[in-house]
């Protein structure tokens, strides 16, 4: 059976032609999807804020006598048999830990409020952080709704109006420097740069801030850092973190940083006496080592002797130092890996 060649060519060529006709009539369809696509795409651009990512190195040392270690997990003596094959993964529990995270946090005072700018149509906002004309001055003790946005808009170099329209229906017209206080709120509002704020009518001049709840925003910091090793022996920690304003990423890595080395035992310190001075810092420890994997950890008493404390006039404090350090680690391992009362 012979089969024509012509016949087969012409069965699998497409008609060109014919879809070109087809786009040609639906031309308009053509040009709606390009303009939707176009009027997305510029939405997007034009009103999504840009969002950051800051990075920081950090390098655990590792000395043969632990002269300089940043880490905080010094501070436990009886491990030396470890330090020759530091597990970098403790420093890293560390650096993540709620405790760590959260002293940075209280040492921030620019993070306990957010400000916010809004743009003239209304749809545009712009963290501000340390840029914002105005700051919100309360005290620390006082009542403060967290999250409840407080709308400000600034009438003059003198004077601004104050709304808090969720279920409070508050308006007033406030001078910069006036207390303003009731049952949910106790604040004062004053501009930042007063010498040098010079008032825009033609601009939005609408912002609004709210108090920022400490241990929410101390999760959500911990959640964005990532933490990379970027050499063979894991001793250089990469920290990254990832917001919408670079400067109070970085302010936050720094203190972090800051923290985590302040946090490693100074020389002459006895360690057994952090049991009573700096107990999260030791339960920071254990919990580290229980997220590296760890189903036994060790008490910090190893130096916890009469003879040992009474170099530094301590001994008086040996029983509450070793009970205390006991505590501390059963605190941390829990029911799960802790079976019974040896106390």
């Amino acid at each position: 059976m012979e089969i024509s060649t012509s016949k087969l060519f012409a069965e699998e060529t497409i008609d060109i032609k014919k879809y070109f006709a087809k786009i040609l009539f639906n031309w308009y369809w053509f040009a709606i999807s390009v303009f939707i696509t176009v009027s997305i795409a510029y939405v997007l651009n034009r009103y999504t804020e840009p969002i950051y990512r800051v990075s920081s190195s950090l390098i655990v040392r590792d000395d043969e006598r632990s002269k300089g270690l940043t880490g905080a997990e010094n501070i436990i003596q009886g491990m030396e048999m470890f330090r020759s094959q530091k597990n970098v993964q403790n420093e890293i529990g560390i650096l993540k830990s709620f405790t760590i995270a959260n002293r940075a946090i209280q040492e921030l005072n620019d993070f306990e409020v957010t400000y916010i700018a809004v743009g003239r149509r209304g749809f545009k906002e712009a963290k501000l952080y340390t840029s914002s004309p105005f700051i919100v001055k309360y005290d620390s003790l006082s009542r403060q709704i967290p999250g409840e946005w407080i709308d400000i808009t600034i009438l003059s170099k003198d004077e601004y109006l104050l709304e808090i329209n969720e279920n409070l229906n508050i308006h007033r017209r406030l001078k910069f420097g006036d207390r303003f206080t009731n049952e949910y709120f106790d604040f004062t509002v004053n501009l930042r740069h007063p010498e040098s704020f010079i008032h825009n009518p033609k601009s939005s001049n609408k912002y609004y801030f709210f108090f920022n709840n400490q241990n929410g925003l101390t999760n959500n910091y911990r959640g964005k850092l990532v933490i990379e090793t970027n050499d063979k022996k894991g001793s250089i920690l990469t920290l990254s973190t990832t917001g919408f304003v670079a400067t109070q990423e970085v302010d936050y890595l720094n203190k972090l940083m800051d923290i985590y080395i302040r946090s490693g035992l100074e020389g002459g310190e006895v360690s057994e006496f952090w049991n009573l001075e700096k107990p999260e810092v030791v339960q920071a420890i254990h919990k580290s080592y229980f997220d590296a994997g760890s189903d036994v950890v060790m008490t910090n008493t190893f130096g916890g002797s009469p003879l040992k404390l009474k170099k530094t006039d301590l001994h008086k404090h040996t029983e509450e130092i070793n009970r205390t350090a006991v505590q501390l680690a059963k605190e941390v391992a829990g029911k799960e890996k802790y079976g019974q009362d040896i106390s």
